[in-house]
């Protein structure tokens, strides 16, 4: 059976993330904040790839930083319409990281 996904196209482009004392510690957990967060959303190349679908995420935001290093963010559905929930930040695997180096082609 197919799992029902949030749409990303319907995040609130300003403020797409419900943020608060549960999961801002998981996204610092890997040395990583919530700056980095950010800056994978405003990157013009970041992907949206489907998460596992026996997990937490509908999906995977893949997305580079300054410097160039490639991250993944788990996003999960928000309480709040327009909002997703980042539940981690990690460097992106070789299967994620090619993706997004095919999308900025």
């Amino acid at each position: 059976m197919e799992r029902d996904r949030f749409d990303p196209d319907d995040l609130d482009p300003l403020d797409p993330f419900e943020l608060d004392e549960a999961n801002i510690p998981h996204l610092h957990k890997h040395g990583f904040t919530t700056d980095d967060l950010y800056d994978i959303w405003a990157d013009p190349d970041a992907i949206y790839a489907p998460a596992r679908p026996d997990g937490f995420a509908d999906w995977l935001l893949v997305g580079a930083v300054p410097g160039g290093m490639v991250l993944v963010v788990p996003l999960a559905p928000a309480a709040v319409p327009g909002k997703a929930r980042p539940i981690g930040i990690y460097p992106a695997g070789l299967r994620l990281q090619a993706m997004y180096q095919e999308n900025r082609r």
